[in-house]
Formats: C-alpha cells, sequence, structure tokens
C-alpha cells in the first residue's frame, strides 16, 4: 500500500475481506474529499462501490442504501449523471438540478424552522451583565436549566437572523414559522451571532458539547457568516477544533446543496483544515482501485475435478441409503424443504444425487438476475451438477437459487442483530476452532441462499465476504445456534456436504 502514514485517508480496512468494512471506510473518506471541494474525485470512488468490480456492494446491503442518498449529491456537485442506485434509474443533470433544489428547500425546512416547543415563556434579559455571568460560570456550576433555556432562545433567535439572512419570507419555500416573537429573549438584536457563540463554547462541557442543538446553532451562526460575506469567518468556525472538523461531513447536510456553502466547496476552502491536497488524493484514488480480487487474500486451492469429487459424493450416498427403507424415507423428506424444488424432489424419487451441469447460458442468465458474478469455484459446481439431492439439505437448481431476503425474510428478522457482532479477532478465526456465534447477521440482508432450508438449517454465499475470487460460505443452523463459516463454496462442499454424505440424514 502506498498511502504514507501520515495520510487524511483511513485504510485500515482497504483490503479487508469484509466489503461492508472496506465500504465503510471508504464512503467516510469519500465525505471527507467532498467536503474538501474534490466533487470529481469523490465521484468517481462512489460510482464504484455501485459498479461491477472488487468494490460492487450488494443492493440491499446498508452502504448501498448510504450511497442511495451520496451519489446523486456527489454527481450533482461534479455535473456528471448519476448512475442507476436505489432504485433509480440514470438520472441526467437536469433531474438532478431538480433534486437538488427540493432536497435544498427541504434541508432549509429542517434547518430554520421552530416548533412551537421552542417558541415558548420568553426568556432573559439578554444584558450584558447577564451574559458574562453565565460565561464566567464552571460547567459544572451552570445551571441546567439556565444554560439550556440561553439554548432554546439562541436556536430561534439564529433561525429568524437566517432566515432574513436568506431572503426567506415566513412561508416562502419553508414550512410556516411556527406563531410567536421570533426573538425570544428581549435586547437580542443588540448582539452579534458570533458573540452569543462565544458565551455558549465558554459555558458547556464537552459532554454538552456534542448536542445536537448546539451542533444547529453553529451550523446556523456559519450559515449567517456566509450570507452576511464572511466567508473566512464561517470557515473558521466549522473547522475551529479537530472535532469539528471530524464532523463537519455530517452536520453540513442541511447546506450542503446551498449554493454559497457549495462555491466554498468548490474553492477548496476546507481541504487546508482536513489536510487533503491533489498529491494525497492521487495515492489514496491509486490504491483505493488498486482493490483487485487477487489482493483480497485469495483462499489458496488447487483446481477442483468437480466431475470426480460429485461422482465420490453419489458414491458414499449410495453406500449410505443402502437400505430400501431408510432410502424411501429421506426421498420423502426432499416435498418438506423449502423452496419446493420439483426437480430436486423428482431427482430424490429416483435416488439420483447429482445433475447434469447448468451450463454457461443459464449460469449467465443468474449472474444477470443478481446483478453479481458467482465465486469461482460454486460457478464451476454449477457448471458440473444443476443442484444436488443430500441429506439435512439440498443445493438448489439455478433457476431456483436467489437472495435469502426474497425466500426466507423471516429468517432475516429471527437472526438480525446489531449489537452483538463478532469483532474482527474473532471474525478472522475459521476452521474447526471456530465458534459459530461470532457472525455477523447483517450479512443476512445480502446473502444468497443455494439450498433449501429445512428446520431452520441453510446454506448461503455471502457476497460481502471475499477471498480473492471468492464468496464467504456459511452453514447456518438454528440447533449450530449460528453460523459455520468457510472461506469458499469449496470449503464448505468438502468439510459440510461431502463429509456427511456418509450420513442416512
Amino acid at each position: 500500500m502506498s498511502i504514507p502514514a501520515s495520510s487524511p485517508f483511513t485504510v485500515q480496512f482497504l483490503l479487508h475481506p469484509d466489503i461492508a468494512k472496506a465500504a465503510d471506510e471508504a464512503i467516510a473518506n469519500i465525505e471527507r474529499l467532498r467536503v474538501a471541494g474534490f466533487a470529481r474525485q469523490a465521484f468517481d470512488l462512489a460510482s464504484a462501490l455501485v459498479a461491477e468490480g472488487p468494490w460492487r456492494c450488494p443492493e440491499a446491503g446498508l452502504n448501498y442504501q448510504r450511497l442511495a442518498d451520496r451519489l446523486p449529491l456527489l454527481a450533482w456537485l461534479s455535473g456528471q449523471r448519476c448512475p442507476p442506485v436505489g432504485g433509480h434509474a440514470g438520472r441526467p443533470t437536469e433531474e438532478l438540478e431538480r433534486w437538488a433544489t427540493e432536497e435544498r428547500r427541504f434541508a432549509f425546512s429542517w434547518l430554520l424552522v421552530a416548533d412551537r416547543a421552542q417558541v415558548a415563556v420568553a426568556g432573559e434579559q439578554w444584558s450584558e451583565a447577564w451574559l458574562d455571568d453565565l460565561a464566567a460560570s464552571t460547567a459544572t456550576a451552570v445551571e441546567p436549566g439556565r444554560l439550556f433555556g440561553f439554548i432554546t432562545d439562541l436556536l430561534c433567535v439564529l433561525k429568524a437572523r437566517a432566515r432574513i439572512a436568506l431572503g426567506f419570507q415566513k412561508t416562502q419555500g419553508l414550512v410556516p414559522f411556527a406563531a410567536g416573537t421570533l426573538a425570544i429573549s428581549p435586547n437580542a438584536d443588540r448582539f452579534g451571532h458570533d458573540d452569543l457563540l462565544r458565551v455558549l463554547a465558554r459555558c458547556i462541557d464537552e459532554r454538552i458539547a456534542e448536542a445536537g442543538d448546539i451542533v444547529t446553532c453553529e451550523l446556523l451562526a456559519a450559515v449567517l457568516d456566509i450570507a452576511e460575506g464572511n466567508a473566512t469567518q464561517a470557515v473558521a468556525r466549522l473547522t475551529r477544533t479537530p472535532s469539528h472538523v471530524a464532523r463537519l461531513p455530517e452536520i453540513d447536510a442541511p447546506i450542503r446543496t446551498w449554493p454559497p456553502y457549495v462555491d466554498l466547496q468548490r474553492r477548496r476552502a476546507f481541504a487546508p483544515a482536513l489536510q487533503i491536497d491533489d498529491f494525497n488524493v492521487a495515492r489514496y484514488r491509486a490504491d483505493f482501485f488498486g482493490r483487485k480480487p487477487v489482493r483480497l487474500a485469495p483462499v489458496a486451492t488447487a483446481e477442483r475435478d468437480w466431475p470426480s469429487l460429485l461422482a465420490e459424493y453419489s458414491r458414499r450416498r449410495t453406500q449410505a441409503l443402502a437400505d430400501p427403507e431408510t432410502a424411501s424415507m429421506v426421498a420423502g423428506l426432499a416435498g418438506h424443504h423449502l423452496p419446493l424444488s420439483p426437480a430436486l424432489v423428482e431427482r430424490a424419487l429416483r435416488l439420483e444425487f447429482t445433475a447434469s451441469g447448468a451450463g454457461e447460458e443459464r449460469i449467465a442468465a443468474l449472474e444477470s438476475r443478481l446483478g453479481l458474478r458467482l465465486p469461482k469455484s460454486y460457478r464451476e459446481f454449477l457448471a458440473a451438477s444443476d443442484g444436488l439431492f443430500g441429506g439435512f439439505v439440498m443445493l438448489l437448481p439455478v433457476e431456483q437459487v436467489d437472495w435469502l431476503r426474497n425466500l426466507e425474510p423471516d429468517m432475516i428478522k429471527g437472526w438480525v442483530d446489531e449489537e452483538n457482532e463478532a469483532t474482527d479477532e474473532q471474525y478472522a478465526r475459521y476452521g474447526p476452532d471456530q465458534d459459530c456465534i461470532f457472525m455477523r447477521p447483517r450479512h443476512l440482508r445480502t446473502a444468497l441462499q443455494i439450498s433449501t432450508s429445512i428446520d431452520g438449517d441453510v446454506l448461503l454465499l455471502i457476497p460481502e465476504v471475499r477471498f480473492g475470487d471468492e464468496w464467504e460460505a456459511w452453514f447456518l443452523g438454528a440447533k449450530n445456534p449460528g453460523a459455520y463459516r468457510y472461506r469458499s463454496f469449496a470449503e464448505l462442499f468438502d468439510e459440510v456436504l461431502l463429509d456427511s454424505a456418509d450420513n442416512e440424514y
């Protein structure tokens, strides 16, 4: 990796097998690029996350959903056509201009409109002495009610001033401002917003400083700075501490399509604070697009002789079901698997364990339907056998392979728990020493179901975790309880299907 330690871009997960973690990190870097004024470069990187290739984020994944929000913005900022994302077809620049206008209207509504909870009883008299007394109080000595009352009043004052500075009438292009006095505190107009923000900054501690209302106060003050022609002050305000710089890509959402703010970005006014320049952007871009399958810890496996392996599987299954009564019972169970597969049931009744290969045209049709190229070993399996009649689960024929969310949506609801996901250290363990409870259930949202399910047992491929040309493969079972994970379909076949072929069930 060529990015130096001093780079403003984080690259800890650049080559991580879990594409969700790698993309999450990349999206954070893309947002920094946007704020720094490198919109075209940010657009190119974000587009790669939804295009065919090593960065492709599966649809329905959390990062794909985040990109559905970011890509139109990046395309609009860079004057590009937005590629298909989030259920939308590709959007031309004219449509993006309409999108930006509507997005700006709703964003300003959120930022500038005061609700009735804020327009309440008149606050303290804002005098020099009162403000000095409030600002001089220590963080522990400030009475919470007194401070929060000041913040409430300050919000309403700043919102009212911003509406005037931006040229809005009470109802023009926005949700109507709540009835009541706009500047609650008497004498509020005697004080500039910069002075009031300094008072606020002096009388709050770090814990309170992260509160949403305080962030909004600072953002409104920056809007006033820009509207009054003091862009330098706005930049300084929004980047005055490392904490401000770090959170800027998130807190600027209400003004991210406001032309004067966009102009600041295009002039790269925030780039020095973010420590981003042409050189380190080029370095990061080169490493980003250097994420190739050959660099993603490929699984070291020899070429597989699938016809011979499948013949061995059939031999073992035939031997295990030598007793006619057992064979008849196992064949009868085929009708209880989900989704019901007439082709598998028909083969089961004849005790035929494999089938003819699916053929390139049908495999390609499956990949077109999924929007992703299948992992190498599973693709080779389908070319050798269109499904498999097994014991506890059966591998589906190519036309029935589909996303788990389409075939078994209730299974996802039963498993997904965002708070109890495996750490990187726990997740990195494969083989007989792994504990099946250490999994990442969120991957079920984008999992590919390749087998029938029965009693909660199912075989899955995980496109968000990749090893070279392979995807992670799971044996998920309610009785496990959890997922035994393998670095490829080939590993799963050997350790789950082939090793259990001698069993009656």
